[in-house]
């Protein structure tokens, strides 16, 4: 049994848990351009003072140089990953969507140590109270979209699952 049957997915209510992994697919694709384009840009000389930005405290000499570049190498996994598994929702192949749920795991995860360093560094400033908020609110969003993702895997997986006949029986001598 799948662990949701209809998902809110990150613009719309979908009825069909398929038509929502496909949303999140895109919106998985939509949120890693806009990560390459946000970290080309601070890498150019842009601002990175904010504490929502994933590139915060970077030095634009030296820093922003390697996290920038990190992550748009995930970013562009995190596409490929995407796309790979809108192929695999369009032909209900498991091993498709399964780098890209272990990719969102690792996004939780770093999104979710983020928060908490931000928090922690900056305790004294009420705008990182609000800035960790945001950031698990963003953190529950993805969480929320991989168990969408998560119930259409195992909806596939209980399709495929093989259906083996026993072709001898103990109980009749043949």
């Amino acid at each position: 049994m799948p662990v949701m049957e209809t998902c809110w997915s990150p613009w719309l209510h979908y009825t069909d848990i398929k038509e929502a992994s496909k949303a999140v697919a895109a919106y998985t694709l939509a949120i890693s351009v806009i990560g390459i384009v946000y970290s080309v840009y601070v890498m150019l000389g842009g601002v990175s003072s904010e504490f929502f930005g994933p590139l915060f405290e970077t030095d634009t000499r030296n820093t922003a140089k390697y996290a920038g570049g990190f992550l748009i190498i995930f970013c562009l996994i995190y596409i490929g990953f995407s796309i790979l598994m809108m192929f695999g929702i369009a032909r209900e192949v498991r091993g498709f969507i399964l780098p890209w749920m272990i990719q969102t795991v690792l996004s939780c995860m770093s999104i979710t140590a983020f928060g908490l360093w931000v928090l922690c560094s900056y305790y004294t400033n009420l705008w990182s109270v609000f800035a960790f908020i945001v950031i698990m609110l963003c953190s529950a969003l993805h969480i929320y979209c991989y168990l969408c993702v998560y119930s259409f895997y195992r909806e596939v997986k209980k399709f495929q699952k093989p259906n083996i006949v026993p072709l001898w029986d103990e109980e009749f001598d043949y």
